[in-house]
């Protein structure tokens, strides 16, 4: 797998990206209930989840989950998945938490109803692959959400940080997403039947420079030697920011998801 092991062997840095876009949206309908929302609400469901993180898809939701459903919660690192279990002891649910290479996914063929990956494809290298291990698991009828991030998705923030950057010299640029808004139906396409687009509409509307730094810190280690925003920087970036924010009051920043949602379709057996 492409990320370092640093990044997921604990919660702390996937909690500071999620908390910029938890604390400061402007849509009222939080994107993990939108997702939730194109499920299926069938009684008896089988679920899987890759890349659980730290289970807050489901703590977000867990008035909407049936006693019915068997949900398989997994992840690649086994901290995250340690922390998910404690996140989830008080939500009742039929929970399974397994450490899953979402590559090789060690249950039998068709086995559930739905497969969830919430925002990790774009990790995952030998992609094509693990897009077919994902629709070999489902039933004939099953049903693969994919959420994912678009390609200028938070751009005002991230030129901020380049203009930042750039002043101290460093030219530092995020590359293009490997799995997008842009360029995952293309993927898709070649893997499952039927694929359709839905977009979440969003935006950030921030009045505190620390969790601006927080996420990109967040970033550090992600692959191995990825350094986005330097720690010793860190301080500066802050008043950087903070100066900007006196002048405008907010922040305002673009927020570019959604999600594609796949069917393998009645007696597909490609």
């Amino acid at each position: 797998m492409d990320l370092s092991s640093k990044q997921y062997s604990a919660a702390d840095k996937y909690k500071a990206r999620i908390a910029l876009t938890t604390r400061f949206r402007t849509n009222p309908v939080s994107r993990l209930k939108w997702i939730f929302d194109r499920f299926p609400k069938s009684d008896g469901l089988r679920i899987l989840e890759l890349g659980s993180g730290t289970g807050l898809f489901w703590l977000a939701n867990r008035a909407g989950i049936r006693p019915s459903w068997t949900i398989t919660l997994s992840d690649y690192s086994a901290g995250m998945l340690a922390e998910c279990r404690s996140q989830l002891v008080g939500v009742k649910a039929n929970f399974d938490f397994e450490v899953i290479d979402a590559r090789n996914i060690g249950h039998p063929d068709g086995t559930f109803d739905l497969v969830l990956a919430n925002n990790m494809l774009y990790h995952l290298d030998k992609r094509e692959s693990a897009l077919e291990g994902m629709r070999r698991v489902l039933k004939s009828r099953g049903m693969f959400v994919a959420s994912t991030l678009g390609d200028r998705d938070n751009e005002e923030l991230d030129e901020l940080l380049y203009d930042f950057l750039s002043a101290k010299g460093r030219r530092f640029r995020f590359r293009a997403s490997a799995f997008s808004m842009e360029n995952g139906f293309d993927q898709l396409r070649r893997v499952f039947r039927h694929v359709e687009v839905e977009r979440y509409e969003d935006s950030l509307s921030i009045d505190e420079a620390k969790p601006i730094v927080d996420y990109y810190l967040s970033f550090n280690d992600m692959y191995e030697g990825l350094v986005v925003l330097p720690d010793e920087y860190a301080a500066e970036f802050e008043e950087y920011l903070s100066g900007i924010l006196r002048e405008r009051g907010r922040i305002s920043a673009s927020k570019r998801s959604g999600v594609f949602v796949c069917e393998r379709g009645a007696g597909d057996r490609r």
